[in-house]
């Protein structure tokens, strides 16, 4: 009862306009505009069409299944790298897209068999554009008369009610057509003209009022978590399904999720050395999901999910209160309400850092990332330094999803490249004559400090002057990312630099993986024979893509087949970042081999090394300095 006094219902005594109104209803014919339901007229497609080996029915392939509403809702495509249905966009929608194509942007057209025959691509496409919707019969805005289809009769059933004493709506949201708080003529008239001329639109109902009008509000539970957080945010094919596995989890499914989760240990070192696991029961506070989603602490990798935005504060509400309830894996949590689906925060913008005060700050502009896309960009920058300096430590700070940042010196000073952000890629990278490079890091924050007294430092000539390459992934497939990027330089005290550290930018362009294959390949640095004088390495680092499932470095002697593991990363786009203190000592004829380990999951082609996230690379970086 509450809940309905919230509505006012307002009956108006101008006989005209109720005259008119009338006569609307009466004098046109017209089929009214019935919406798509899903289950009537949407499973039946898939059903007939989309079964088969490898298909989409009873399994997830290429990262989407049909079997139902839920499991196409909460699919992600992998050659696409986002959902496949995106709700009131058929034309960004991949489920639409490959019916139409010939051929799509990806694989081939769906279904195999046989195209669709017009008529139910045209439903699809209805489907989509108005919500794709699943089938709620009785809850929909405007159904007045609760038989889950928008009609003529909904209308003067309304009308009826209002001025002519006849039956009350049973929950007075689903009357207030066009959601403004109070049922009265306005509404009967909206949905007549949405029936008949198209030019008002329907609302979708509230979860609040849904809820309401059902008579109750639903609780939390873990399959509510899953479904709605896990498997729309976190399961895709690079990050936690079962082929990619980042950081060994997987979130696909209620079964695996919950094994993966509750009493496990994490695979970053970090957080294992601080006693966390990945979800301790009864306690939000040693529960490593909980910082991954909040914050993570030095040496515990990027926030999650990998984008531009933090999970809303209510989802992450909803997982402290699942964890401190016991993290249960069957029932409701007494007393939590469950969680509804609320719109995406803003995107973030960055906070500038402070500027150094013995350095400098280079600042590289926002700019967006459309969804579905990547995009790389460059920036010219001159600080006119004046002096030689010296550099005692870099910090970059950037927003999240970066697929890598490099800075680097631009050294062909006879032809500058124009003021301002620039498309291009990483082609024009070390090597080409234009670039050195300084510094590269994927993670939303990266210090590499060289040494606490200043004794050890960086140089940077008089006259340097700066490439910033920024390169990011937008694999939400929805909303518009940006990138932003600050870096600080730190100047030490020329006086006390006794040693340069100079920069390990080791590439393995041999790559070739065939598909359905997955390969380990091997280089040496700086060389099979190893270093010619004793050698401090101050931090190793690595780049690999989305197809890069390990990153190992061994130290070697010349010679001698035992080597021993200095570095070992499992995590793609989130690699460790590892400083050596004190620094790892290679003597002469000591060296570092790097090994990338590559599962070419697309089985439509070979991986070679490239500059997009389809391709590969294998790519060690660090710090070292001669002594």
């Amino acid at each position: 009862m509450e809940f309905m006094r919230r509505f006012s219902v307002r009956h108006s005594s101008a006989f005209a306009v109720l005259a008119t109104g009338i006569w609307l209803v009466s004098g046109l014919s017209a089929r009214s505009h019935e919406l798509v339901d899903y289950r009537a007229e949407i499973q039946p497609i898939f059903d007939a069409g989309c079964g088969g080996s490898g298909c989409h029915l009873g399994e997830r392939a290429s990262g989407v299944e049909l079997t139902t509403y839920d499991a196409l809702m909460a699919s992600f495509g992998e050659l696409y790298q986002a959902p496949p249905v995106i709700a009131g966009k058929s034309g960004m929608s991949s489920l639409y897209l490959k019916l139409i194509g010939d051929p799509p942007l990806y694989g081939s057209r769906m279904p195999f068999a046989a195209p669709l025959d017009p008529a139910q691509i045209g439903t699809l496409r209805r489907w989509i554009d108005e919500g794709a919707r699943g089938s709620t019969p009785a809850l929909e805005r405007g159904d007045v008369d609760g038989n889950g289809q928008l009609e003529v009769t909904d209308g003067i059933g309304l009308l009826g009610y209002l001025f002519l004493g006849g039956a009350a709506p049973s929950c007075l949201a689903v009357a207030d057509a066009n959601a403004d708080g109070s049922v009265d003529l306005s509404d009967a008239v909206g949905i007549l003209l949405h029936l008949f001329l198209g030019t008002v639109q329907i609302p979708a109902l509230g979860h609040e009022e849904r809820d309401q009008c059902l008579g109750a509000t639903p609780e939390l539970s873990f399959e509510s978590i899953q479904a709605k957080i896990f498997a729309t945010t976190c399961s895709s094919s690079s990050c936690h399904s079962a082929l990619a596995h980042k950081g060994g989890l997987v979130l696909e499914s209620l079964e695996t999720a919950h094994a993966a989760l509750v009493g496990q240990s994490p695979e970053n070192i970090a957080a294992r050395e601080a006693g966390l696991l990945r979800v301790d029961a009864g306690r939000p506070e040693n529960s490593f999901l909980l910082k991954k989603l909040v914050q993570p602490g030095p040496g515990e990798g990027n926030r999650m999910p990998l984008s531009l935005r933090a999970l809303s504060e209510d989802r992450i509400q909803a997982i402290r209160e699942w964890i401190l309830a016991g993290a249960p894996r069957q029932g409701a949590i007494a007393g939590v309400p469950d969680l509804s689906d609320t719109p995406p925060p803003p995107p973030d913008r960055l906070q500038p850092p402070p500027v150094p005060e013995n350095g400098l700050q280079i600042h590289l502009d926002p700019f967006q990332i459309a969804a579905h896309r990547e995009r790389e960009v460059f920036k010219f920058y001159d600080p006119e330094l004046t002096f030689d300096a010296y550099v005692q430590q870099i910090d970059v700070h950037m927003t999240e999803n970066s697929h890598h940042f490099i800075l680097y010196t631009w050294d062909d000073h006879g032809a500058l490249p124009p003021a301002g952000l620039r498309e291009g890629s990483s082609s024009t990278g070390v090597g080409s004559g234009e670039h050195s490079f300084i510094t590269g890091a994927q993670q939303s924050f990266f210090s590499q400090k060289f040494s606490e007294d200043g004794s050890i430092a960086f140089l940077l000539p008089k006259g340097t002057i700066f490439d910033l390459n920024s390169h990011y992934l937008n694999l939400d497939g929805s909303q518009v990312y940006y990138g932003e990027v600050y870096v600080n330089i730190f100047f030490a005290d020329p006086a006390k630099v006794a040693s340069l550290a100079k920069p390990i930018f080791a590439i393995d362009p041999f790559l070739y993986i065939p598909p359905g294959e997955t390969r380990t390949s091997t280089a040496d640095w700086p060389g099979a024979n190893g270093v010619a004088r004793p050698t401090w390495v101050h931090s190793l680092s690595s780049h690999m893509h989305r197809h890069g499932e390990r990153f190992t470095i061994k130290r070697f002697v010349k010679g001698s087949p035992t080597m021993e593991v200095v570095y070992d990363n499992f995590d793609w786009d989130d690699p460790e970042n590892k400083i050596f203190d004190p620094p790892m000592v290679l003597t002469a004829g000591e060296g570092l081999r790097f090994e990338c380990v590559h599962n070419n999951f697309d089985k439509t082609r070979p991986l070679t090394f490239g500059l997009t996230s389809e391709d590969e690379m294998c790519i060690m970086l660090g710090y070292y300095s001669e002594h």
